[in-house]
């Protein structure tokens, strides 16, 4: 099946009160939906922050479509993964606008935007909403 769009190896994050999320391996394939589950503190924001590359690690290694990520890679490694939390702050706003903002993040050229995001609406069936507020729909 080729290799895990993303690894953790001996991943360890450490917190001055104490709290230490310690994993020695997971792996997650593309074409999969994973869930994560457990009580409150048992880490999974932690988690979601160290995959995300939101939050740097105390110890271990993290392996991005099997390139591993270091300080070197670590910005353009970023700009290739996204999160997207329960509540978001951001995106309260259109639907097109929502979309050019990762675009932009991205530093794709203005012109080419239009058609990216008519092509983006068209895929997700969601032509004729780019006014709508995102919020709004369901």
């Amino acid at each position: 099946m080729g290799i895990p769009a993303l690894q953790i190896r001996n991943l360890i994050k450490e917190y001055d009160n104490g709290f230490r999320l310690d994993i020695p391996y997971m792996e997650f394939k593309e074409g999969y939906v994973y869930g994560l589950v457990g009580p409150n503190g048992a880490g999974k924001t932690t988690l979601l922050n160290q995959l995300s590359l939101l939050d740097e690690l105390t110890n271990g290694e993290i392996i991005f479509k099997g390139e591993k990520v270091t300080p070197s890679n670590l910005l353009n490694t970023r700009r290739r993964i996204t999160m997207i939390i329960e509540d978001p702050y951001l995106f309260h706003t259109t639907v097109y606008k929502n979309i050019t903002s990762g675009l932009k993040c991205r530093t794709v050229d203005k012109k080419l935007q239009p058609e990216i995001v008519e092509e983006v609406l068209k895929k997700v069936g969601l032509k004729g909403f780019e006014n709508r507020y995102a919020p709004d729909l369901s």
